[in-house]
């Protein structure tokens, strides 16, 4: 037989030609078949007790009821559990895939043919279903007896949190109304000693105020004795006063009528010297009169004559 595929310029095999060649339906083809010998292999080799398989089961996980696969991987008709594979088998998978063009997967991951006669997938379908569905029992069964086991611990750690939670907040409850009560009486003694400060100080405060109302009592009684003893001294001194003045006013007065006296008897003599002025001045007035009307006769009659000589 001989080897057809296309190589690149360094001999190597162009795997990007050898897949286009095949076209889409051709190389999904390739993969199932590929998926499906992979999977009956495995299981024909897990019955006979053969420890090399060509994939290994140990990170298959059961996630449900059994169903017909779907996608690339899908073998019509066979009903599998459904796992979930681990990365690296899942590349191992789709890898050994790739490796064929056309006819059917052989075992070899190294150097793919275009045929193998010796495989048959149909003879396979019925181990695949029972293997498959015995496995899955298995796998269900020990599944569910983890998670019973992981959930009554669960429970279990759950009840011992509870219980250490609810033990925990009654330690917390206590320490805090302790602290509390602490509080409370370290504050009921301050409040009383507050109390008790306060009524001292109000009680000193109150013979303060007394002491401090004696002393102006008495000073309001000094300051009444001092004021009386002034009042009397003005009193003394306001009646030597008056009769100071009253003796100078009188003084004064007789003072007045001397001189009124004094002054009358002048002005009787200015009087008796102006009415014997007067008199003499009526006197000379008089002769002075007298004297013109003699010399003014005199002239007429020096006129009358000077007139009738002319």
């Amino acid at each position: 037989m001989f080897d057809v595929r296309p190589v690149d310029e360094t001999g190597d095999l162009d795997w990007k030609k050898i897949q286009s060649i095949g076209g889409p339906e051709i190389n999904q083809q390739v993969l199932r078949k590929n998926y499906c010998r992979t999977k009956s292999s495995e299981m024909i080799r897990q019955q006979v007790g053969i420890s090399e398989r060509v994939m290994t089961t140990k990170g298959l996980i059961p996630r449900g009821l059994p169903r017909e696969p779907e996608g690339s991987r899908a073998c019509p008709g066979v009903l599998i559990p459904f796992y979930s594979y681990s990365e690296p088998e899942h590349k191992n998978v789709e890898a050994c895939g790739k490796a064929y063009i056309l006819g059917v997967a052989v075992e070899s991951d190294d150097t793919p043919v275009l045929h193998d006669p010796s495989f048959r997938i149909k003879d396979h379908l019925s181990c695949i279903n029972e293997i498959s569905e015995e496995k899955y029992k298995n796998n269900l069964a020990e599944v569910l007896e983890g998670q019973i086991e992981k959930r009554r611990l669960q429970q279990q750690e759950l009840l011992s949190n509870q219980i250490a939670e609810q033990e925990r907040v009654r330690i917390e409850s206590i320490k805090r109304q302790e602290e509390l009560k602490t509080i409370a009486e370290f504050k009921r003694a301050q409040n009383e000693a507050r109390q008790l400060e306060i009524e001292e100080e109000k009680m000193r405060k109150q013979q303060e105020r007394i002491l401090q109302l004696e002393i102006e009592k008495k000073k309001i009684e000094m300051q009444q004795k001092i004021l009386e003893e002034i009042q009397v001294a003005n009193r003394e001194k306001e009646a030597v006063i008056a009769e100071e003045k009253a003796r100078i006013q009188q003084q004064r007065e007789d003072n007045i009528r001397q001189e009124a006296l004094v002054r009358k008897k002048q002005l009787q003599k200015i009087v008796e010297f102006n009415r014997s002025q007067q008199l003499n001045y009526e006197e000379s007035v008089i002769a002075e009169r007298g004297k013109r009307e003699e010399e003014y006769e005199k002239w007429l009659k020096a006129e009358t004559l000077s007139l009738q000589e002319e």
